[in-house]
């Protein structure tokens, strides 16, 4: 099911760990832009509203192309999870929910690697983006 979903025409896959504390919602995102053969990572925190999910998820697919963009997703339980999928509805964005282990915070060389299939110099700030390195995780489990 998950080849099914991240297909070949899929450019983009977008990559999201939620992690809720306190009251602090928080967001890593990962971008895997196929075409360009490009990574982006960011982090952001949001409102009750999911706000800053919505404006992302639109200007990283600004011509609203479905077929082309595709969100994996730790989707929370209860009403969080549900004011985020009402976004993805009015975003009109398909989306996987993924188990939680599944964004798991491994040794980010290792992971590039997986990608570049050779060694390569990375910048040592990169650890600084903990949640879209979770984020980063899943997005390669599921294109590999």
């Amino acid at each position: 099911m998950d080849l099914d979903f991240v297909e070949e025409s899929n450019e983009i896959v977008c990559s999201i760990f939620y992690q809720l504390k306190g009251s602090e919602r928080h967001f890593g995102v990962t971008l895997l832009n196929k075409n360009e053969s490009s990574i982006k990572l960011m982090e952001f925190g949001d409102n009750e509203h999911f706000t800053n999910l919505e404006s992302m998820i639109l200007q990283a697919n600004p011509e609203n192309k479905r077929n082309e963009f595709c969100c994996i997703i730790n989707l929370p339980k209860g009403l969080e999870g549900e004011k985020i999928l009402n976004i993805f509805k009015l975003c009109d964005v398909e989306f996987l929910e993924k188990d939680p282990k599944d964004f798991s915070r491994s040794d980010v060389k290792e992971d590039l690697d997986i990608i570049r299939k050779e060694d390569a110099k990375y910048d040592a700030n990169i650890n600084v983006y903990e949640r879209a390195l979770f984020a980063l995780k899943a997005a390669l489990l599921h294109t590999n």
